[in-house]
């Protein structure tokens, strides 16, 4: 399947997930689009000045790039010797940026340098950022709300380089106000043995004393049959471990221990003989406890009330390993979620229990008694004929959207039943449009655009009248944006 982004571009692939998100007080399906292709010209897509010079070089190979609800990226890659690499880093040089890097890693013969379907060998990638987009995912997106800001990533290029390879590093000339950044296994203060080596310590959240005792779990990947196992290592009693002799892979890295909150550090890449050093701060596990209210004041019965997002002692993000399940509140709306860590957590109520809430600011944790309010869904319930009063054929999508920034709002999606009929559930209050294109009805476009307003503990009925034939599939493969 191709889908043009209307930038010159193609999309090769498109994925659209099965969860369901909640984005900005409101729920939204989660999508990614992979767009790829090789040497054609690349245009502008709201880069710095200077990139797309950088990005349209001869010796480019390949681009990948990747859309999706956690976020947009651009991997450009290039192929080339010494002399092409240093005509790279000249124009490199000339983006207008508050700071470039040049990472240098060590050749690892596969992976990134190697593309297997045409054998072109990658010696260098390119990691291009629009910065109004990333500001928009990472710091006003979702992420936004309770991670903390950070800046746009600079222009970054990526080298491998080997002794006797197509680019050895001495004979690399760095221009003046490109920052090099060392990876390279002999740039490391350890020197690894027979693999890679991580090492760190793991410690209190809020105390910052050792833990003895806890486990650092590698996280292999159980789909490849082939990947050589990586052992459980304990702290010791200064709470520091050593995960040795590591073979080249990429794998998460847990850490779990008792009445502790069992944390993911994040991934540990090993190049060959990568070494790292990570501090690791493991939060108590504690009990939040509440009441689920209607606007009335009235307790919930039945709603499903779910945590998530937690943010630790320390005011930062804590990513949890497993978690939580939602739990449902009781006849007196109470509800109990155990297992979070000591700090702060946000809560929604799904809205498959027929009630909806979402906080965009989170709760104390530990905590006995919180209230949060939630509000009835609607259904929306309807009928779809052709311009000649036909009930269409079962199969047909019918789209439904909150109508402004797609990033950040609503849409829901079902298929038309016998006679043209369809309901779309649960539906939190609103103004909403429904159609049949959901391009067409983000951008104003699709003629069968109807509004609708959609009140909780009601039903809407409505009648849509598609013009025009319309496909079995949404248009554009992007519904549930």
């Amino acid at each position: 399947m191709k889908l043009s982004l209307g930038r010159g571009t193609v999309v090769r692939a498109v994925l659209i997930l099965g969860c369901t998100l909640i984005v900005v007080n409101q729920p939204v399906h989660a999508w990614m689009t992979i767009s790829t292709g090789g040497r054609e010209p690349l245009d502008d897509i709201g880069w710095r000045k200077g990139v797309v010079e950088f990005a349209n070089l001869p010796s480019r190979v390949s681009w990948t790039h990747v859309e999706g609800t956690n976020g947009d990226s651009f991997t450009l890659k290039y192929e080339g010797d010494i002399e092409a690499f240093n005509d790279a880093l000249t124009v490199f040089a000339k983006i207008c940026a508050p700071r470039l890097e040049v990472v240098i890693h060590d050749w690892r013969g596969r992976g990134p340098e190697e593309r297997e379907a045409d054998g072109e060998l990658v010696c260098w990638s390119f990691l291009p950022v629009n910065p109004s987009l990333f500001h928009t995912w990472h710091n006003n997106f979702r992420r936004g709300r309770w991670d903390p800001p950070i800046p746009a990533w600079p222009p970054r290029i990526h080298v491998y380089v080997k002794e006797k390879g197509p680019i050895e590093w001495d004979d690399v000339e760095v221009p003046h106000g490109i920052e090099v950044i060392d990876k390279r296994a002999s740039a490391a203060p350890v020197r690894p043995v027979g693999g890679g080596l991580l090492e760190g310590g793991v410690y209190e959240i809020s105390s910052e004393l050792p833990i003895e005792g806890a486990s650092i779990i590698p996280v292999i990947d159980q789909w490849n049959e082939e990947s050589e196992s990586v052992p459980v290592v304990v702290t010791d009693e200064n709470g520091a471990f050593k995960l040795e002799r590591i073979p080249r892979r990429g794998f998460h890295v847990n850490a779990e221990a008792e009445r502790y909150v069992p944390r993911d550090t994040g991934v540990y890449r090993n190049a060959g003989f990568t070494y790292e050093k990570r501090a690791v701060y493991l939060a108590r596990a504690v009990t939040v406890a509440g009441t689920v209210i209607d606007p009335d004041g009235n307790p919930v019965a039945g709603a499903q009330v779910r945590a998530h997002d937690p943010i630790g002692f320390d005011g930062l993000p804590y990513p949890m390993v497993y978690e939580p399940q939602p739990v449902i509140t009781d006849e007196n709306g109470r509800f109990k979620v155990t297992g979070l860590p000591k700090g702060r957590i946000h809560f929604e109520i799904l809205r498959d229990s027929g009630w909806f809430s979402w906080s965009s600011e989170p709760y104390p944790a530990p905590a006995r008694d919180i209230r949060l309010m939630a509000w009835p869904t609607g259904t929306v319930r309807g009928r779809v004929v052709d311009s000649e009063s036909n009930p269409l054929p079962p199969g047909v999508w019918v789209l439904l959207i909150l109508p402004g920034d797609r990033i950040e709002h609503f849409c829901d999606r079902e298929t038309i039943g016998e006679n043209g009929t369809f309901e779309l559930g649960n539906i939190p209050p609103g103004k909403y449009l429904l159609g049949q294109d959901d391009s067409g009805l983000w951008d104003g476009t699709d003629p069968a655009a109807q509004a609708v307003v959609v009140k909780g503990g009601r039903v809407t009925e409505v009648a849509l009248v598609f013009p025009t034939p319309p496909d079995a599939e949404p248009r554009t493969g992007t519904a549930g944006r």
